[in-house]
This record gives C-alpha cells, structure tokens and sequence, in this order.
C-alpha cells in the first residue's frame, strides 16, 4: 500500500461544504427583489371608493390622476388604531375649497362617534357615514381639470386649520336630510369670509399637496415640521362637458351658475 496521502477524502469534504453553502444562498438570492416601500408607522389608514357614474352602487378603488365625471359619489374607508382629530376637504378651480369634515351641515351618526375633545374614536369607520338609515356619500361637484382630495390627522387639534375650513363651504345634508349624496352649503358666516378659489388658502394644504405620491390608500404618512400630524390627498381630473370645444368658457359658464344661499336654504347642487 502507497505511503502517499489520501487527498479524495478531503476534497469530497471540501465539496460537500462547498455545495453546503452554495444550498443557503441560494434562497437568499431568490428572495433578493425590488426593495420594499419603507413601512409608514402611521396611526391611520385610509380606503378610497368611488361609485359607478350616475349611481350609488358599484363601489371601486381609483388610481390617482384618473379621470373621473362630474358628481361623481365616493366615500372614505377609515382604520385608527387611536382617537384622532380629523379634517378632510377638497379644492378646485369652480368650487374652491369645501370642508367635507368637519361640517356644520352634516347630520351623519358617524359625528355622534367623536369624544368629548372632538377626536373620531379608534376603529373603522367610513366616512361621510349614514343619516337616517341611509349610506351617504361625497360629490366631485362640477369642478374642471384638477380635483384635490385632502385627508389630515392629528393627535392634537389643529385650531387654525379648523378656523380655516370653518369659513369655507360646508358639504352636508342639513337642508336636505333625506339626500344619500352631499351637496355644497354657504359658511354660516356667509360668502363674504369664503377663502379665494384662485389657489390653495392654508400653509398645511399645501404642505400635503406637496407631498402627493402615487399612494392615496393605506397608511397616512407623517407631515413634515408638523410633530404628530398625518396627511395624504387625492388627485383626480374631472373632464369637459361632451361637446365642449373651449375649456375657458365652460369654466366660466359654471362659475357663473354656482349661486349658494346662507343655510339652511337650499345648497346650490354644484
């Protein structure tokens, strides 16, 4: 027998350990990816819905920028895992801006939800809520071109803001009780307090819009400068009227047909 040493033996180990670490990354490769979002430690989510055109059935999700028709109903699915203040409005070029939460004008059970500092309890909610056994909804109104749709959260009350929406128009039922789908009132105070239509009205509106992503529904990311705050919008395009050749003189003819009145008369349906 050879003096010569056995090398097989080693190199069969060798191997083995070899193909040993070879088997643990692969896994490791195959679960290599896109990089996921960072996860938004937020309090609230939210869940946009939006109807089938013309009705109040057939609810969907939207992507942003989508093209959506004029009235169109929707409403706002809420998870909180805390009471929270909330302040959800719209703006546009025709209607400006409109406090759909809070509202003077609304009579829903979900305001009857809020605690004695004013914050929406924990839970899920779905927002604007039912009135009288009806489901109610929010409206795109007769806005052109660009629709934002801001949803803000807070763990303290945001005084300003509230004074702000407070002197914008009001989207309720108050006039209407047995409508399913809001429409616009006069601020109690009247027009004359009405924050201009030319452009965003509060330093924290804009703050949000600045932050717009790609990403309307889920948790609400935190607000830049604003410790304890959360904010997202939606924005949606509303289109011309079929037929219409100049977007200029519709835009005027609809300022021009948007008459509101003090509540509690009749709200304008635009």
């Amino acid at each position: 027998m050879s003096d010569r040493p056995q090398r097989l033996p080693r190199i069969a180990i060798v191997s083995a350990s070899a193909l040993s670490l070879a088997a643990l990354a692969v896994p490791l490769w195959l679960d290599r990816g896109e990089p996921e979002s960072p996860r938004i430690d937020s309090p609230i989510s939210t869940h946009f819905e939006f109807a089938q055109p013309g009705t109040t059935r057939s609810w969907h999700a939207i992507e942003p920028l989508e093209e959506v028709e004029a009235r169109n109903a929707f409403r706002l699915g809420l998870e909180m895992s805390e009471p929270l203040h909330l302040y959800i409005a719209s703006f546009d070029l025709v209607r400006g801006h409109a406090s759909m939460w809070p509202s003077s004008q609304l009579r829903s059970r979900v305001v009857e939800l809020r605690d004695d500092r004013r914050r929406l309890r924990a839970g899920k909610h779905q927002l604007p809520g039912q009135d009288g056994g009806r489901e109610l909804c929010w409206q795109t109104g007769e806005s052109i071109g660009a629709l934002d749709i801001f949803v803000i959260a807070s763990r303290q009350p945001l005084e300003e803001l509230e004074a702000f929406l407070s002197r914008c128009r009001q989207v309720g039922n108050r006039a209407f009780p047995q409508e399913r789908i809001l429409d616009l009132y006069a601020p109690d105070d009247g027009m004359s307090v009405n924050p201009t239509r030319a452009r965003l009205g509060h330093e924290l509106l804009q703050t949000v819009r600045d932050m717009q992503t790609t990403e309307h529904d889920g948790p609400i990311p935190p607000v830049p400068g604003h410790e304890g705050v959360f904010g997202t919008v939606l924005r949606l395009r509303t289109p011309l009227s079929e037929g219409t050749g100049n977007p200029l003189e519709e835009l005027r003819g609809r300022l021009e047909t948007l008459e509101l009145t003090e509540p509690p008369s009749p709200p304008s349906g635009r």
